[in-house]
C-alpha cells in the first residue's frame, strides 16, 4: 500500500471515476508505482463500479499513460495482471484558491453581539 501515491492522485486532473480507481490501484502498488496487482473484482468491490465499468476505466487511464499494464496472464491459479502507475504522465490541478467563494456576510453587529 502506497499512502504516499495516494496523496499524489489528489493533485492530478482527473474526472472522478478516474480518480477513485487510480486511488484504488494505488492503494495496492509500491511508492513507486510498481508491484500492483489488484484484480478487476477486487478494484470493483472497492469502488462500487461493476468489473466492466472498471475495465473501461483502467483503458481510459492506461490511454492517458498513467498506468501501464506490464504483465498479464490469463486463467487458471495465480493468474495476474501487474501495473505499474506513472503519476508524473499526469495532469497537474490548479493550485486551490484561497478564501472561500461564499458572499459576505450582510449581518451588522449590534451592541449584543459586541462583547
Amino acid at each position: 500500500m502506497s499512502a504516499k501515491l495516494m496523496g499524489m492522485v489528489w493533485d492530478l486532473l482527473l474526472d472522478p471515476a478516474e480518480r477513485t480507481v487510480l486511488l484504488s490501484l494505488a492503494d495496492h502498488a509500491a511508492h513507486d508505482g510498481t508491484n500492483c496487482f489488484p484484480t478487476i473484482e477486487l478494484t470493483a468491490w472497492k469502488t462500487d463500479y461493476s468489473t466492466r465499468q472498471v475495465q473501461r476505466i483502467l483503458r481510459r487511464l492506461e490511454g492517458k499513460d498513467l498506468i501501464r499494464l506490464v504483465s498479464a496472464r490469463s486463467g487458471g491459479r495465480g493468474a495476474r495482471t501487474e501495473y505499474h502507475i506513472h503519476l508524473e504522465n499526469g495532469t497537474r490541478k490548479p493550485p486551490p484558491t484561497k478564501g472561500d467563494n461564499l458572499s459576505p456576510s450582510r449581518h451588522k453587529p449590534s451592541r449584543q453581539d459586541v462583547t
